[in-house]
């Protein structure tokens, strides 16, 4: 399957008209995944049925072979979102100038998951609140929101790219990922690399949107 949009995708005859399609509509791609997958079911299907009409003994290894390349599929895709998935992540400067005076500020790092609705300055101050009365964090502590953008897997490129962005005062750290848990660990990992503090992840709801 891969292999076959890969194909579509290079230089070349086809490639020159699919290609910027499936680079400029995220759609477009994941259709033409989907379509190529029912074409592989369809195939394997036809394969089956036109065996076991000859030789019907063959029925059950021809169905474990069916099952099987399903069950792999199914681990690879689950594997796909599930893995850190991240070999580079990168703060830009705002980013960078919130984890500094946050440093700066208590020598910590208190990170607030967050699900981004409103996008409001009273929706940050009702969560800071919510969180500082639900966890050990002291009133004059010093805390970043944290919020993760789910994004298709197949979209992903190895690459988190963590933007800093302000509400009216409160600060918040956005990044776009296909898993929300595995993108705060990488992100807690590349700060305690960089600044040699561990952050603290506090309890709260990373954003599924």
């Amino acid at each position: 399957m891969a292999a076959w949009t890969g194909d579509l995708t290079s230089r070349g005859g086809l490639g020159d008209i699919v290609g910027p399609a499936l680079i400029a509509f995220p759609l477009t791609r994941r259709l033409l995944t989907t379509a190529a997958a029912i074409m592989s079911v369809y195939l394997l299907g036809s394969r089956w049925l036109r065996t076991s009409s000859r030789n019907p003994t063959d029925w059950p290894s021809l169905g474990f072979f069916i099952l099987g390349i399903i069950a792999i599929s199914l681990v690879s895709r689950i594997a796909r979102t599930t893995e850190l998935r991240a070999d580079i992540i990168r703060f830009d400067d705002t980013a960078r100038r919130f984890i500094a005076d946050s440093l700066d500020h208590d020598g910590a790092l208190n990170l607030i998951a967050h699900r981004r609705q409103a996008d409001d300055p009273a929706e940050y101050a009702e969560k800071e609140v919510d969180q500082r009365g639900q966890n050990a964090v002291p009133g004059t502590a010093d805390v970043i929101f944290l919020e993760i953008d789910i994004i298709d897997p197949s979209n992903f490129e190895g690459t988190l790219d963590v933007h800093g962005v302000d509400v009216d005062g409160h600060r918040i750290l956005r990044v776009e990922s296909p898993a929300a848990p595995n993108a705060i660990a990488a992100i807690l990992l590349a700060l305690r690399d960089t600044t040699g503090v561990i952050g603290n992840g506090l309890k709260g709801t990373p954003s599924p949107t």
